[in-house]
């Protein structure tokens, strides 16, 4: 269900978004994470 799955991500980003609040090398991180990310969605695409 594509709700479920969304809440699920929903939930998820927010996790990562208050937590990288905390971290100083958030800058670092960003990189990686929209590299991730990116990877992520196009798998979405995949199923």
């Amino acid at each position: 269900d594509d709700d479920v799955l969304k809440n699920l991500l929903n939930g998820w980003f927010m996790h990562i978004a208050i937590h990288a609040k905390n971290l100083k090398e958030l800058a670092d991180k960003k990189g990686q994470f929209i590299a991730i990310y990116r990877g992520f969605l196009l798998s979405l695409k995949d199923k």
